[in-house]
């Protein structure tokens, strides 16, 4: 299997490159910067991104010819986009449709990654978020993935999958999700953690697992994957206290309207991953599992394949 993954300094790239290198597969990673990471594997090459993706990436993969595209990179922070619209529409919708046309060109399939918040997150249906249920955006972040949404799906052999909140082990300098409340709880400092918001938190290597059975069966629309329990920040901040040996009290209790924000945080973006469940035969790991894992990982600094060799030895996966 050959891959052209985006977003391999990222923190969902780097574990997708990590686990493909595993499992034995040849992966080139589409980034906008060089990093340290995979840089000494023979599987693994990087191509440098310029401000456009022209033409001329086409012949820069001649003799590779990828079996898939995975497209994880993004302008993530909502806080970012707000203020910077229009390279937010660059990162989320211009590039996508870039790499959807990229892939007809070349006769591969594309997955691309999108969120959960294209949901106004006010009205979550009873299991959560299903794929037909209206998107509503209500960001600039969202509205921006939306659209990018809509020009990967409008071309043959293409999938998106909707994430919501990730989380799992740091892989190099990315820490994901969990690092700030970890390092509010190491420091011994008050964490606080809304009790009126919602999500259905996916452990990253259950996503990761999820794009890599996707490039092998190639199944084309819409996908939802989400952990299988619909969980409050502060519960799920509980939870990461009991993985990782920290004492409860340092999680403060607080409301969304203690601290607006611009944009406004949606409430309630709770995701069911029935159809993908359904299409890959899979389950998909509970939140203390997950959080368990993760607390038994320690950073994979891979400068080394050795990070990969340590992936691999822990992977089920054939």
């Amino acid at each position: 299997m050959r891959l052209l993954v985006t977003g391999t300094s990222g923190f969902l790239g780097g574990h997708l490159a990590a686990e493909a290198l595993a499992r034995g597969y040849q992966v080139v990673g589409l980034d906008r910067r060089a990093h340290p990471l995979f840089k000494s594997h023979p599987g693994f090459r990087r191509l440098l991104l310029g401000s456009d993706l022209s033409t001329e990436l086409e012949g820069r993969l001649a003799g590779f010819g990828p079996n898939a595209i995975l497209h994880t990179a993004a302008a993530s922070s909502a806080g970012y986009c707000e203020q910077h619209p229009d390279p937010a529409r660059r990162a989320n919708a211009e590039y996508p449709a870039a790499l959807a046309r990229l892939a007809q060109n070349l006769g591969c399939y594309l997955c691309a990654v999108s969120t959960d918040l294209v949901f106004d997150g006010g009205t979550a249906p009873p299991g959560g978020f299903r794929e037909e249920d209206p998107p509503c955006p209500r960001s600039v972040y969202a509205h921006t993935k939306r659209a990018g949404e809509d020009a990967v799906l409008k071309e043959k052999g293409t999938a998106v999958v909707r994430s919501s909140l990730l989380y799992g082990p740091p892989i190099g300098a990315r820490q994901g999700v969990l690092s700030w409340m970890l390092e509010g709880l190491a420091a011994g400092t008050t964490v606080n953690l809304f009790h009126d918001e919602w999500r259905t938190p996916v452990y990253v290597e259950d996503l990761v697992d999820v794009l890599l059975r996707l490039a092998l069966r190639r199944p084309e629309g819409l996908f939802h994957c989400a952990g299988p329990r619909r969980l409050s920040r502060i519960e799920f901040g509980t939870l990461v206290a009991q993985a990782y040996g920290y004492p409860e009290h340092l999680l403060g209790i607080v409301s969304r309207g203690d601290f607006p924000t611009s944009p406004p945080r949606p409430a309630d973006v709770s995701l069911n991953a029935g159809r993908l469940a359904r299409t890959l035969g899979l389950s998909l790991t509970s939140p203390e599992e997950g959080l368990r894992k993760s607390a038994e990982v320690k950073s994979r600094k891979t400068e080394l394949p050795e990070a990969v060799r340590e992936k691999s030895g822990r992977s089920s996966h054939s």
